[in-house]
């Protein structure tokens, strides 16, 4: 599931504008997404070029999820969301 969480990281952070959505220190946007949303980290890696952590955050239940981007100047920043999140299965297969 590593591998295929940091394509499917990579593919959304190539893909989305830099900043998409609201910025905020980085502690306080996540204890937001624990409360509001009730989502928890379940994947991080370090962008192209070490500038910024990708974090994806999701609800147990695949309610929400959330990709976020921190800076190195401590704000996070939404870059995209949404629902019906689904966990990698290794009975999947590989893509074709």
């Amino acid at each position: 599931m590593g591998k295929l969480l940091a394509l499917a990281l990579a593919v959304v952070a190539w893909s989305a504008p830099a900043r998409a959505g609201p910025c905020l220190p980085w502690a306080e946007l996540t204890a937001k997404l624990q409360a509001d949303f009730a989502e928890q980290r379940i994947g991080l890696g370090v962008a192209a070029g070490g500038h910024e952590a990708l974090e994806l955050w999701a609800r147990d239940d695949g309610g929400t999820w959330t990709l976020v981007a921190t800076r190195p100047d401590g704000f996070a920043c939404v870059l995209k969301s949404g629902k019906d999140w689904l966990p990698a299965s290794p009975l999947w297969g590989a893509p074709s």
